[in-house]
């Protein structure tokens, strides 16, 4: 908890979470995030606290925009928010992309780099630690043709998309972690086949809930 003796709970993840609204791209209405809904559905006894970045991958360099990398912004990111209950982390479909021609294999090991990077921190600064929630990103929808993203995706991408998911969830069950599994859940825009509609950031705000909540009432 923190200092005012709320459940904390830091969402670090890429558009997604920052709420990029298709196809503008621009960013959708707080309200519609889905980091909002749940904090609404949480009540008044949480802090949920977004974090996303447009375009972050999980531990891998973009070309020209090495700030992108998750695992050079994850520990200063977890040290501002302390003290921390939950850190979820909601990371993939940029690693899917064509540029960096990684395999599912290597993007879970980006997301493990992560963990072990943001438990550095907590390790040092906590005395209870935080329970990690690894989200299985939306999936990359397969018409990618003609869609706002077709230069960047490929048949590739969409698979990969796809088999993070049990190598996330085998991730999560050896951390003692909770995995939530948001790739064929939650609706995504036709216009690019991965970013959330409006209902899917509300499908996503109830998965995440119903994690949270389940996870309370086992203690």
């Amino acid at each position: 908890m923190n200092v005012d003796g709320k459940i904390t709970i830091l969402c670090y993840g890429d558009s997604n979470t920052f709420g990029y609204r298709p196809p503008k791209g621009d960013r959708y209405p707080k309200a519609q995030r889905w980091t909002t809904i749940l904090a609404e559905k949480l009540g008044d006894d949480y802090e949920v606290i977004p974090e996303g970045v447009t375009g972050r991958t999980t531990a891998y360099d973009r070309t020209g925009r090495d700030w992108l990398n998750g695992l050079d912004s994850i520990a200063p990111t977890v040290a501002a928010h302390l003290t921390l209950d939950y850190i979820v982390i909601m990371l993939g479909t940029n690693d899917c992309i064509m540029e960096l021609d990684l395999g599912a294999e290597d993007i879970a090991e980006g997301m493990r780099k992560l963990i072990l990077k943001a438990r550095e921190v907590t390790e040092m600064y906590q005395e209870e630690q935080p329970k990690f929630v690894i989200v299985a990103p939306p999936a990359i929808g397969p018409d990618i043709k003609g869609t706002t993203f077709e230069f960047a995706l490929n048949e590739k991408s969409v698979t990969n998309s796809r088999a993070i998911v049990p190598l996330y969830r085998s991730l999560a069950e050896g951390m003692n972690g909770i995995f939530v599994d948001a790739a064929e859940c939650v609706e995504t825009s036709h216009y690019d086949t991965e970013h959330l509609t409006v209902k899917g950031h509300a499908q996503l705000a109830e998965l995440m809930y119903q994690a949270i909540r389940g996870d309370r009432e086992e203690k």
